[in-house]
């Protein structure tokens, strides 16, 4: 399983804790887990302090990896967990199972495109929809998407719609991907998932 933990903006991240204790579950469950990361030292930095999340024979730093390094790593990974970021994009585009993570953008305009479809409607809010091989997350918050640069719409702005999802929903929604049949999956043809018709994205509206 491939976990990015950092985003490019502040605002765009979910809380360094919640991931430390996403790892926990999900090592505690069995799981092999890789963290990727871009090159600059907020990255690193942020990858380093997941280090003790998970045992160390579980637990694996991918380092700095080549836009084709990363590509194969997608392509081989049970599921991607990640915040709303290129790279998350860059796991839908390779078939990969996705759980994406959303705080204050619109799904409606940047979530990430499943690979092989013919035509994707994610909702502007629900706590859960599926579309393809993704699946998006979002916090049950009345201002959620307001589509600023987090609450104070500044770049270094706190967001407080991602500290909302729990780290215990996104194990729950993690397992249950997880244990899912891989035929769900886009199936693929070299390296391009064939085109293929998919059903209006599942909505789970909030409570």
């Amino acid at each position: 399983m491939v976990v990015h933990t950092p985003s490019m903006w502040p605002y765009k991240e979910w809380p360094e804790e919640h991931f430390r204790s996403l790892l926990r579950q999900l090592a505690g469950a069995g799981h092999q887990l890789v963290l990727t990361r871009g090159p600059g030292d907020a990255d690193r930095q942020r990858v380093a302090a997941m280090a003790d999340a998970a045992p160390a024979t579980q637990l694996v730093d991918a380092g700095v990896l080549g836009f084709g390094q990363l590509a194969g790593l997608l392509r081989g990974a049970a599921l991607y967990i990640g915040p709303d970021t290129s790279v998350s994009h860059l796991a839908a585009a390779c078939g990969t199972r996705v759980l994406v993570i959303f705080g204050p953008t619109n799904p409606q305009r940047w979530a990430p495109w499943p690979a092989g479809t013919q035509e994707v409607r994610f909702v502007r809010r629900a706590e859960m929809q599926q579309a393809g091989s993704v699946t998006l997350l979002q916090a049950n918050l009345d201002c959620v998407p307001c589509g600023k640069a987090g609450c104070e719409d500044h770049r270094l702005s706190p967001t407080l719609c991602l500290p909302a999802i729990r780290p215990e929903r996104v194990a729950a929604e993690a397992l249950r991907l997880l244990s899912l049949d891989g035929r769900e999956l886009p199936q693929q043809v070299g390296d391009v998932a064939a085109p293929r018709a998919v059903p209006a994205p599942q909505v789970v509206p909030p409570a």
